[in-house]
């Protein structure tokens, strides 16, 4: 009996859970205290299109346990080919560059939203120290953003 499996990235939405439970199953083989994935890293990792299957989604989460200095895997623990294929922007770096930093702009602007503009509760589901934190936002022009949030 042959049973089909739709490939990985037509699967989007089993990402998320199947890199939780190898970040799991790898933290503890190399006795890691990591728990989480940051947004930003999420969002890449939703953005390949994984060719190798769920087997290479492993073995990715895999390699960036194994570098990882925090208990947060975060966007600079990924593999560079995982960055690289960005949709659309496979060829040049600036544009890649450029796309992350787009792409952490809305994590952070989220997660703001989500956490009622408390800087101290962003952070956290960041993974982020708030110095981190408060030069991300800088670096976005997030700061105006962030006061409106704390007015509210």
């Amino acid at each position: 009996m042959r049973i089909f499996l739709p490939p990985l990235r037509s699967r989007i939405e089993d990402i998320e859970p199947l890199a939780y439970v190898f970040l799991k199953q790898s933290a503890q083989k190399y006795q890691r205290a990591i728990r989480e994935i940051n947004p930003v890293a999420m969002a890449i990792l939703k953005a390949h299109d994984w060719p190798g299957n769920i087997r290479e989604l492993k073995s990715v989460i895999e390699f960036a346990v194994c570098i990882a200095d925090s208990e947060f895997l975060l966007p600079e623990n990924l593999p560079d080919h995982i960055c690289a294929k960005i949709p659309d922007h496979q060829d040049s770096s600036p544009a890649r560059t450029s796309v992350l930093e787009d792409m952490e702009k809305r994590v952070i602007e989220k997660i703001l939203d989500e956490k009622n503009g408390s800087r101290r509760l962003a952070a956290q589901a960041l993974g982020f120290s708030r110095t981190t934190f408060y030069r991300r936002c800088k670096k976005h022009n997030i700061l105006a953003y962030v006061k409106s949030c704390a007015i509210k």
